[in-house]
């Protein structure tokens, strides 16, 4: 990775530089909001069904991601939610990128497979990974997204977050 490409992340980063700390079971980490220029804490803890990642408004839920699979190199995402007011801010990006730091501690990689991607969550993966999402005369983005990455494993993108 070149230093603009380092540079280039970090300036897309929506956790803010210094935040993520290690806390029992888990990380936590600051969001910086590029809308309301609002700091939402971050929380990222391994629980009796997985690993939970949350970024609240207050006592609300803004996002929550859910990773059932946490062991071994590829830690599977499962679900993954931004409420509507909420989206197109990075917080599911800055979620991911909480994930992949913890992951990143135990030697694995946040990962996914295109048939587990919903037609919401298919098209944020396929512009992380760089990857083309149109439809063609015959299928819809999702699906054409789908059969031509069908059965490779993607890898989230980033390396880390820079701390």
């Amino acid at each position: 990775m070149t230093a603009f490409d380092q540079a280039w992340d970090l300036a897309k980063m929506p956790i803010i530089p210094g935040s993520i700390r290690e806390i029992d079971d888990g990380m936590e980490a600051q969001f910086h909001d590029p809308v309301t220029n609002e700091i939402y804490p971050m929380v990222s803890q391994i629980g009796p069904y997985g690993l939970e990642t949350n970024i609240k408004d207050g006592k609300k839920r803004a996002a929550y991601s859910e990773i059932s699979e946490h062991y071994g190199d590829g830690w599977m995402t499962d679900h993954a939610h931004t409420e509507p007011d909420y989206r197109r801010r990075g917080l599911m990006t800055a979620i991911y990128n909480l994930v992949n730091e913890m992951a990143k501690k135990k030697g694995a990689r946040l990962t996914t497979y295109p048939s587990q991607l919903s037609e919401y969550s298919a098209p944020f993966w396929a512009k992380h990974m760089e990857l083309p999402y149109k439809g063609d005369e015959r299928r819809s983005a999702h699906t054409k997204f789908q059969d031509d990455y069908r059965g490779i494993k993607l890898r989230w993108p980033y390396d880390g977050v820079h701390e």
